[in-house]
């Protein structure tokens, strides 16, 4: 271990610094302008800044925003007033532009690659809540390992910024059977982070004049078939097949009918109507009061995709709502001549169960069905956690994941609300029809008799009927702590509060939006809406692209 700190001594004198940055992508190279004052050395594994844009992107990838939406607020796009979507060339070029502008390429090591991180642990990270990230002595050893070279070097740093991302270097490959894999297919499989690699010529031999399936039906799965058809036109062109296990929706673009859709999901005053985790009681009370509105925000923006694009026709019609793939950025801009390429056939779409395995020929699914193929190409993503834990230390490495098995970013973290909805779906006694019977709380209708004792929710609104002591915490509703005691007088109950004490039944009243609190969100977006109907109507508006 002496050798070890002699050589990191050496290397921290060598550069001067007390930061390090870990990639030179889009974070890495924000990270060093905003860094620069401490002189940090940033470690890019390739020759080359840009991250996934310049080493994981096709011919045809675009940014999946317009221009104005993706730029450094000290550093406007050249051409800022192109609402277009720029392509991964022009990314580059406008980091580069960045980078050069702010004079943060001479922080970059360039070619070397990350292979450790050491902690080296501190006293006062041990005895404060919020130690001061830069402490006067070093933390953090970093390996890097250079290009070309088996040696790794150390280097000792009091700050270590992981701007490395989750995507792209290790790929995510399913798992199959025995003697089911691709070692039984005789044509070729590539993942899509090896074909990205490949230079035009290269793609254009490997797919022209061949069957070629596609797994998946993300951007990177879009990408690809829409440059398998192009390279297959002509007679003796081949269709490519997609395999779709998980529909998402796709948009041609960010409005609809003229009006950008993106206004209710991608500004700040948006945001508040969206939950976020761990919101406060008023913050959860507005977006229940905001659902009905999302709802409908949500589906007007399906409709418009169901009725704009083919996809009842070739059944790609997702069983999710549209809000849910934009929260978790699984939706995708579709390219221009997608659907074209499709309606002439060479682009082919085959849902597939969850299960599938290579066969001699080609890919062969669960229910029998055989797809031949000379080529298989995986687009089923990257293994951002094994990427981020093959680097860090415990015990932060254990901080990638949560106990779901999910990297915690604050979008993803939104895809939990789904499994919130499913620890609220329970399931309840009532009395229907004379008979006892098990629903979802979901489920109950007007006249249902439900049975409460203590520690239950209130499913809907309601009224007493019989029973004794019944005591109710509305808490969640009014704010206040106060037990209210409910009797024949006061019969009449609220959804989602406590039962504090007592054991009785209830006649349901009112369920869903119809309860009291959802009447008046319902009343609530209603108003929101006619104002906002009134301003389109009369001119009253900023944006002249809708009125044209």
């Amino acid at each position: 271990m002496g050798a070890v700190d002699r050589e990191s001594r050496l290397c921290t004198d060598q550069y001067s610094t007390r930061v390090a940055i870990i990639g030179g992508g889009i974070s890495g190279i924000a990270a060093a302008r905003e860094l620069s004052h401490h002189k940090p050395v940033v470690f890019e594994a390739s020759d080359s800044i840009g991250g996934v844009w310049k080493h994981c992107s096709y011919r045809s990838t675009r940014l999946q925003t317009p221009r104005r939406d993706y730029e450094f607020s000290d550093y406007p796009w050249p051409e800022s007033h192109d609402g277009s979507f720029p392509t991964h060339l022009e990314i580059v070029d406008y980091l580069e532009g960045y980078a050069t502008h702010f004079d943060v390429l001479k922080f970059v090591r360039f070619d070397s690659k990350v292979v450790e991180i050491r902690f080296l642990g501190s006293d006062q990270y041990q005895s404060e809540v919020h130690p001061r990230p830069l402490t006067g002595k070093p933390v953090w050893e970093v390996g890097v390992q250079r290009r070309g070279s088996d040696d790794i070097q150390w280097y000792s740093f009091e700050f270590v910024v992981m701007c490395i991302g989750k995507y792209g270097d290790i790929a995510r490959l399913p798992a199959f059977p025995l003697d089911k894999g691709p070692e039984v297919f005789r044509g070729k499989v590539m993942h899509s982070m090896d074909y990205c690699k490949l230079d035009r010529e290269a793609t254009q031999g490997l797919m022209k004049g061949k069957k070629v399936v596609v797994v998946g039906y993300k951007k990177s799965a879009i990408d690809l078939a829409v440059e398998c058809a192009e390279a297959n036109q002509g007679p003796d062109g081949k269709a490519c097949t997609m395999l779709i296990r998980t529909l998402h929706w796709t948009v041609p673009s960010y409005s609809i009918w003229g009006l950008p859709f993106f206004l209710f999901y991608s500004t700040r005053i948006s945001q508040f109507l969206h939950e976020r985790p761990n919101q406060s009681f008023l913050r959860d009370l507005f977006c229940f009061l905001s659902s009905p509105l999302r709802r409908g925000v949500s589906r007007l923006i399906e409709s418009y995709l169901t009725w704009n694009l083919p996809l009842r026709k070739y059944g790609l019609v997702p069983d999710h709502p549209f809000e849910e793939d934009y929260a978790s950025c699984q939706m995708a801009i579709l390219p221009e001549n997608f659907f074209t390429e499709a309606d002439q056939g060479r682009i082919l779409f085959k849902k597939s169960p969850k299960k599938w395995w290579f066969y001699e020929g080609g890919i062969e699914l669960e229910d029998k069905t055989r797809l031949e193929a000379d080529v298989v190409m995986l687009a089923t993503g990257f293994d951002g956690k094994s990427k981020l834990k093959s680097i860090l230390p415990e015990p932060f490495r254990d901080l990638i994941e949560n106990s779901s098995g999910v990297m915690p970013l604050y979008r993803q973290s939104l895809q939990f609300q789904n499994l919130n909805n499913e620890e609220r779906n329970i399931q309840l006694e009532v009395i229907r029809g004379g008979r006892r019977i098990q629903v979802s709380i979901f489920d109950l209708v007007v006249g249902d008799v439900v049975p409460l004792k203590i520690g239950d929710q209130v499913p809907a609104d309601g009224i007493l009927i019989s029973g004794h002591s019944l005591a109710i915490d509305e808490s969640s509703m009014t704010g206040e702590s106060k037990i209210i005691h409910k009797d024949q007088k006061t019969p009449f109950l609220m959804s989602r509060c406590k039962v504090a004490n007592g054991y009785n039944y209830m006649l349901v009243c009112l369920n869903g939006v119809a309860t009291f609190i959802g009447i008046v969100g319902l009343l609530v977006v209603v108003f929101v809406l006619v104002v906002l109907l009134i301003r389109y109507f009369t001119g009253h508006t900023e944006n002249t692209e809708i009125l044209k």
